[in-house]
């Protein structure tokens, strides 16, 4: 019967101990995180078929569920470089998980060369997936639903180009590090 108790006793306990050992996943309100992607773009419309990009960002959680950002991006196809500053916002959905989704919004502007200088601004609805293999680092990847590009070469008209890309010519991948 000692043993028997004991034995209880010691279980409640490790139970009560491991408790306050849970972890954290997702996002909440005031959370600040850091990303970095790497993307690897298929594109037509480009002198090769891939074209690759890194892009940092910062961002922070304004609701529990939403979250303003800003980024660099530089990206390469070739002779063709390009740089761009990045804007946005996303709704995540079910943000205080270890897994969630979002939809995100977001405006860039940028410039290049491409034989001459150019400037570009577009515009970019995306929906995208995190998963937390901590309680600060997460797994993140998204897919480019919905792209607008505007490019203007120096002294030359603008040229506009919508894109609709739900297939995995446009997926970017990445890691988040929540402070």
């Amino acid at each position: 019967m000692k043993k028997i108790i004991l034995t209880a006793v010691a279980v409640f306990a490790f139970s009560f101990a491991n408790a306050q050992d849970s972890k954290s996943f997702g996002f909440a309100k005031g959370d600040t995180y850091a990303s970095g992607s790497f993307s690897s773009t298929s594109s037509s419309l480009s002198g090769s078929n891939t074209v690759t990009s890194f892009a940092p960002s910062v961002g922070y959680f304004v609701t529990d569920a939403i979250a303003l950002s800003a980024g660099f991006s530089t990206a390469s196809n070739g002779n063709v470089k390009s740089t761009d500053f990045q804007v946005g916002g996303a709704y995540v959905f079910n943000a205080k998980n270890q897994f969630s989704t979002n939809v995100s919004l977001g405006l860039a502007f940028g410039s290049g060369t491409d034989g001459g200088d150019y400037k570009a601004m577009g515009l970019q609805l995306a929906y995208g997936v995190n998963y937390f293999v901590s309680s600060h680092f997460a797994v993140r990847a998204d897919i480019a639903g919905l792209r607008y590009v505007s490019v203007t070469p120096n002294g030359g008209s603008a040229v506009s180009t919508t894109s609709i890309g739900l297939d995995m010519n446009n997926l970017s991948l990445g890691l988040v590090y929540k402070f």
